[in-house]
């Protein structure tokens, strides 16, 4: 059978209705004939004789003739599952197929599901499952993801992002910028080998072939500066050579400049000649103030670049560390399209000169061909936005943007804890646990298991007999406190971190606007006073608990931090131009602050295994002497070994080294 099964249009088999086989049901209990009853309602004899003698058949029935009976889970639980698989994608780590299947298994056991054999025999959810459970849910597919570093994943956080925006902010009250003195500077790499594009070729041919100039290209490093105005100012490029001439960049946007290292990348020496040339043409002075927005990089933090800075009206404020992807406007709006084009026209290039290579000297004809498109006002200007820096807004964030940061977040100790906020916390980790199943009475009541442990306490539904009351199942009604006792436990979590649970706990606030999950699950709500939040009231004789996906497989958490921490402490974001900031840069001395405690730590070792060496070598030497203190022969053999350990010293110094 087909897997979507779609009716013949010109069928005439008519669609009965579920209001239809209900007058219809009636009609024949109340004692008239089966025979007139199909008539009069144009049904099926043999269908209406089958839901008169089966009416639980007529619970599964859908007025567009689908049957859901064979179903595993309902709607309303695989909505759940959906929840965590996308949560867990914000996160970055997201689940394959393959351990998608997996947890569907073991979510199903878990809740006491009827399942084929044969996901019991594998021990995993079947391929047919997962293809209609992805038509089922469209807002979900399979995506290949982008390799994302953990320190690129965790350093965007609220509290790295917050104090960037608190530095952008002072630094715009205290010199009141234009708009088109803020400037956002960043380089990019270009070579001399490009990303082949796809081509047409045969369908039999195992291997397409692109021509290009080499195995592997050259960089050359460019520096681009752009306005919040979505102006462009001309390029900075880095050759890989060790003297620069002013013909390199001979076919290149005009006023473009350059210098030359051997690795093609930027120095501090490069970058002090870049923000000469960006003082030129952005008129920067300490009339005319400016702001340069950069990533932290070395090069970029120099006491030379931060001096010239100063004494030409240049505010530099850094990035925080490995978040520039989200907060650099370039890399936001404009490189995305720069690479692309400049990947075009080398392509082109190569096709209209066959039998010649590209070299370096090429890249700056490229980039002026490409550079009014790219650099467009419009890719600008959207990249300002997209980042909150122009127009200001720190508020562009929100929870789900910094979920990928929670899996490293660590919740405060509770000795270091005010009680009121104590209590607060406890609070934020409290879930609403989605109870299937039925009681006989409308006023559930939930009480706490005592007796459970802080990582396996559950949520106890228990019903009161005396309490008989309808609620509706629309409306949200207020019961008296003596009829409805609602108290929401929270579920531990000690793997599953503050911030997610925040998150968690507005989707489950948002319960309310959910029409279709609470009419799936068959209840009534009633409002929790303590909570805020919507409890799914059953309504028969037997209650069950419905154990949910992150339950089975908790949200990704790394362990507690270590408190001695060794290296380089993590960078911050930075107004460079502060002179708080200039003399931590510029202190070069071991004491200063301008040194990590990594490398602190290693000068110390290093002059105690220095010690450890001259010590061994002199006792080695007087043994060998063979002298004894106080005599004239002896005190001449202890200058010589004297004279001698200092020949050796710069050996021992090398080896070492």
């Amino acid at each position: 059978m087909a897997f979507k099964y779609k009716a013949k249009k010109d069928s005439t088999r008519r669609k009965v209705t579920k209001q239809e086989l209900q007058n219809a049901i009636r009609e024949v209990k109340s004692g008239t004939s089966l025979r007139k009853t199909a008539v009069k309602y144009n049904i099926n004899r043999t269908t209406l004789r089958q839901y008169t003698k089966n009416e639980a058949k007529l619970q599964a029935f859908d007025d567009k003739g689908r049957y859901k009976a064979s179903q595993i889970f309902t709607i309303a639980e695989e909505r759940l599952l959906v929840e965590y698989l996308l949560t867990c994608s914000k996160m970055n780590y997201g689940l394959t197929r393959a351990q998608a299947m997996k947890l569907a298994f073991e979510y199903a056991s878990a809740n006491n599901k009827r399942i084929p054999d044969r996901w019991t025999k594998n021990r995993s959810a079947g391929k047919d499952w997962f293809r209609g459970f992805l038509c089922r849910n469209p807002d979900i597919s399979l995506r290949t993801p982008e390799a994302t570093s953990l320190s690129r994943a965790t350093s965007f956080n609220k509290k790295n992002v917050g104090d960037f925006f608190e530095n952008l902010k002072s630094v715009r009250e205290k010199y009141n910028f234009e708009p088109h003195n803020i400037y956002n500077c960043d380089e990019t790499g270009c070579t001399t080998v490009q990303d082949c594009p796809k081509v047409l070729a045969s369908k039999k041919s195992k291997q397409v072939g692109l021509v290009t100039s080499a195995e592997r290209g050259t960089l050359v490093t460019l520096c681009f500066a752009v306005n919040a105005v979505g102006q462009s100012l001309p390029p900075f490029f880095i050759f890989p050579r060790v003297k620069y001439r002013q013909d390199f960049v001979s076919d290149g946007p005009e006023g473009s400049d350059g210098d030359a290292f051997s690795t093609g990348w930027m120095t501090a020496k490069s970058f002090l000649k870049f923000m000469e040339h960006f003082k030129k043409y952005s008129h920067a002075s300490k009339e005319n103030p400016v702001l340069l927005i950069l990533d932290n990089h070395e090069s970029h933090v120099s006491v030379n670049v931060i001096k010239y800075a100063r004494d030409n009206g240049i505010t530099m404020v850094t990035l925080p560390p490995h978040c520039s992807n989200r907060l650099q406007p370039l890399d936001v709006g404009v490189y995305s399209s720069f690479k692309s084009r400049y990947n075009s026209a080398m392509t082109n290039w190569m096709l209209s000169n066959p039998g010649k290579t590209e070299t370096i000297y090429n890249i700056p004809g490229f980039v002026k061909t490409i550079m009014s498109q790219a650099f467009s006002q419009t890719n600008i200007l959207s990249g300002f936005r997209s980042t909150g820096i122009h127009p200001f807004n720190p508020d562009l964030f929100n929870e789900d943007d910094f979920m990928c940061s929670a899996v490293t977040d660590r919740n405060i100790p509770d000795d270091e804890l005010l009680p009121e906020d104590s209590i607060s916390s406890r609070n934020r980790q409290a879930q609403i646990v989605f109870l299937a199943g039925t009681t006989s009475s409308s006023h559930p009541v939930l009480e706490t298991d005592s007796s459970g442990d802080s990582e396996s306490s559950l949520s106890i539904l228990r019903t009161k007999e005396n309490n008989q009351q309808e609620i509706n199942d629309t409306n949200v009604t207020s019961v008296s406190p003596v009829h409805q006792e609602v108290v929401v436990m929270a579920e531990s979590a000690v793997s599953i971190q503050s911030k997610t649970e925040d998150v968690l706990a507005s989707r489950d606030s948002r319960v309310e606007t959910r029409e279709d999950i609470s009419n799936l699950i068959g209840a009534s709500t009633v409002r929790d006073q303590n909570a805020g939040s919507i409890l799914p009231i059953p309504s028969t004789s037997e209650s069950v608990l419905l154990i949910t996906p992150e339950r089975i497989k908790p949200y990704p958490k790394c362990g507690p931090r270590k408190t001695l921490r060794r290296g380089c402490q993590p960078g911050k974001t930075k107004i460079l131009t502060k002179t708080p900031e200039k003399y931590d840069i510029d202190d070069p001395t071991p004491s200063g602050s301008g040194m990590c405690e990594g490398k602190k730590k290693q000068q110390i070792k290093k002059k105690q295994k220095m010690a450890k060496v001259v010590g061994k070598t002199k006792k080695r030497i007087l043994q060998d002497s063979g002298s004894e203190t106080g005599s004239e022969d002896g005190n001449t053999k202890d200058v010589a070994a004297k004279n001698k350990i200092k020949k050796e010293k710069p050996k021992k110094e090398e080896n070492t080294n």
